[in-house]
């Protein structure tokens, strides 16, 4: 079975809180030599306490607005029997993973595994079979390629195909790239096709 890894914060939706990017890049610096994660299974989460809302809202959940065409994007790979990996650095921290579960079922969106904490998603993406896999940050995709996964790299501000990163700058192309990718898996056959 085809496997797409997906990044979370703004990748999937817009992402304005400068706690949730403290507490990231303090997770990071942590764990930066060795592969951490938590699989997450999102059907034996709870739902979000009255405690944890509070403390989340610091996080400000409502700013976390979906890109246009992501969520139905990703439920299209989804339906046409692709899983779906949520992969994402940000904190596994009980009120943080809680409410990403939150977001995922209140968004009605698919999604197989969920991983929270990854600071090597180039290493967790190669071990885990995963074929393709969408993140905003360019070290992300860097580390993808050099562990021989195939990286797009979402970028609103630009589209370019440059040194094995793909920079697509909406989902509806990331959409109608991975469905050629899958078809065809030569760049110069997917850039023929994007190009028409």
């Amino acid at each position: 079975m085809k496997k797409i890894g997906i990044d979370l914060d703004k990748t999937i939706f817009t992402l304005k809180s400068l706690a949730y990017d403290i507490l990231n890049k303090i997770q990071f610096l942590k764990n930066k030599d060795k592969i951490k994660y938590k699989e997450i299974k999102i059907t034996e989460v709870k739902d979000v306490n009255p405690v944890i809302k509070k403390i989340h809202k610091v996080f400000k959940p409502k700013h976390y607005k979906p890109f246009p065409d992501a969520i139905e994007t990703i439920n299209k790979f989804h339906d046409a029997g692709y899983e779906i990996y949520f992969i994402s650095n940000r904190p596994n921290v009980p009120a943080i993973v809680k409410a990403t579960v939150a977001w995922i079922k209140e968004n009605n969106i698919h999604c197989d595994k969920l991983i929270l904490g990854c600071n090597n998603k180039g290493e967790y993406a190669s071990q885990n079979g995963i074929d393709i896999m969408i993140d905003d940050m360019l070290e992300n995709c860097t580390s993808l390629i050099k562990h021989g996964v195939k990286a797009i790299q979402f970028n609103k501000n630009q589209e370019e195909y440059e040194n094995d990163i793909v920079m697509l700058n909406s989902w509806k192309k990331i959409g109608q790239y991975v469905e050629n990718f899958f078809e065809h898996e030569t760049l110069n056959e997917i850039e023929e096709i994007m190009d028409r």
